[in-house]
């Protein structure tokens, strides 16, 4: 699944979710390139009362910031013109000066 930001100018243009892995996509310059990946995918966590939500926790470390990642998307099902529906909440605890920022994002499945 390719979800796309609602919001043209996010910090996170697309996310890929395929059956084994996750992969988050960033603006490098005037492109969108991969950014982070995971041998990962969110797993179902709530499934009735007409969809099923998965979620998955993940986390990147370097030498700039320690990040944690929420994403999460829900499929509903048995509603006509309904896509599915993704969202990340990115936390970043910088190592420096910086003061700690938190990104939340909403995506919609690209058809």
């Amino acid at each position: 699944m390719h979800f796309i930001n609602n919001d043209n100018h996010g910090s996170f243009p697309k996310i890929e979710i395929n059956n084994t892995s996750t992969t988050l996509f960033a603006k490098i310059g005037e492109n969108t390139k991969p950014w982070l990946h995971w041998n990962e995918v969110p797993k179902n966590i709530e499934s009735g009362k007409g969809h099923s939500k998965f979620k998955m926790i993940v986390y990147n470390n370097d030498g700039i910031a320690n990040r944690t990642f929420e994403i999460s998307y829900t499929i509903h099902y048995g509603q006509a013109n309904t896509a599915p529906k993704a969202y990340i909440k990115a936390s970043y605890l910088y190592r420096d000066k910086r003061p700690s920022k938190i990104l939340e994002e909403h995506f919609t499945l690209i058809p």
